[in-house]
C-alpha cells in the first residue's frame, strides 16, 4: 500500500480497518496515504532487521514518518 496508495479503494485490507480510520484514509491525498502505510511498515521492518525497539533510534525513525 505504501508503494501504490491509489490501490487502497480496491484493497481487501480496507475491510480490516475501523470506520473512522478507513474514512480518513479514503479522503487522504496520495502523499498522506503513502506516509501512513509506510509508517505501518516500521515495526515489521524492525523485527526483520532484528532491531531493539527500546533503542533510541526508534524514536528518530518514528519522527521521520510523523
Amino acid at each position: 500500500m505504501a508503494r501504490k496508495p491509489g490501490a487502497w479503494s480496491n484493497s481487501p485490507l480496507r475491510g480490516q480497518f475501523a470506520e473512522p480510520l478507513k474514512d480518513w484514509i479514503d479522503i487522504a491525498d496520495t502523499a498522506d496515504r503513502r506516509r501512513f502505510f509506510s509508517a505501518l511498515d516500521v515495526p515489521e521492518q524492525l523485527d526483520v532487521d532484528g532491531a531493539d525497539p527500546s533503542n533510541p533510534s526508534l524514536g528518530m525513525l518514528v519522527r521521520r514518518f510523523s
